[in-house]
Order: structure tokens, then sequence, then C-alpha cells
């Protein structure tokens, strides 16, 4: 049973690792369209995107949050993007030291993580958005599996390995 549990527990962790892997790379596709369109243009598809919607609901939230966070886009552009970029580098390269096993990724992936849950939380204050609880939720996730994959390998590490016929027998 324990076994079983632990395989699970694996499984999730390199999961999650290809989920933020995949969010990376989307995160710096995105920040790199969004430092090479001119806001115009990002404003002209996003009312393009929402006039259907506004012609039918002139309230639609998700139409005019769109369209209010377009507007505001402008000023912090450059910001948005350098961020994004970063953001996914880092993501991309915890990932994929993470599914490769360097043990000294585990705590600097704990910190990053946890560094960002602050960050959402705050962001959380200010704007009462649940999707902000989600991320913080989702990080939380991240945070065990990860704390547990790292306890599982440093155990595994310290546990002096059988020799099998002259050679060493490793652990997966």
């Amino acid at each position: 049973m324990a076994y079983m549990a632990s395989s699970v527990l694996k499984k999730s962790f390199k999961t999650t690792m290809i989920v933020k892997g995949v969010d990376g790379v989307l995160q710096v596709l995105g920040g790199l369209l969004l430092s090479c369109l001119k806001p115009g243009t990002m404003h002209h598809a996003v009312v393009l995107l929402t006039q259907h919607e506004l012609s039918d609901d002139p309230r639609d939230w998700i139409a005019l949050h769109l369209l209010s966070a377009i507007q505001r886009l402008g000023d912090t552009k450059t910001f948005a993007a350098f961020y994004l970029v970063t953001q996914g580098f880092i993501k991309i390269l915890l990932a994929v030291l993470l599914l490769r096993g360097a043990l000294w990724a585990y705590p600097v992936m704990i910190g990053y993580a946890l560094l960002f849950m602050a960050y959402q939380l705050y962001r959380y204050r200010l704007s009462r958005a649940f999707g902000w609880l989600l991320l913080i939720g989702f990080d939380a996730c991240v945070v065990w599996l990860t704390w547990h994959e790292y306890r599982r390998k440093h155990i595994d590490r310290s546990r002096p390995r059988a020799v099998v016929r002259g050679r060493q027998k490793g652990r997966a």
C-alpha cells in the first residue's frame, strides 16, 4: 500500500513539473508576443473578440474586464513582457532540473513557489479575485509534492546501495 501511494505521489510530482514546464513555455511565448505587438493592435483584437458578446450583454463581466485590462496594458507592457519571459524561463529551468533529479533544485523550487504564493496572496488581498486562490492552492500542492519528492530522493541517496555481482544496484 505504501509503495502504491509513493508511486502515485511520484507520478503526480512528474505531472506537476510537466505542467509547470508547459506553463513556462506558454509564458515565454506570451511575453514575446506581448513585446512584439503594439497596444493598438492588441486593443483592436480584443474589441473584435468581445464585440459580439457585448452586443448580447453590455455588462458581460469577462468582456468588460478584458477591455479594461488591455486599455491599462499600454502603461505596463514592457514590465509585463519582461515578467512573463523571466517567470517562464525560471519555471522551465526548474521543471527540467527537477525532472532530471537535481537534488539542489528541490529547495530552490520550494522557495520560489513560496515567494510567489506570498505575491499571489498580496494580489488576492487587493482584488479579491477567486483565481488568485486557485493559483495559491495549486502552488501549495507544488510545494508539498516537491518537498515529498525531495525527502524521498534524499532518503534514497542516504541508504547504502546493494552490490549485485560486482555492480551497484541503483534505485529508480
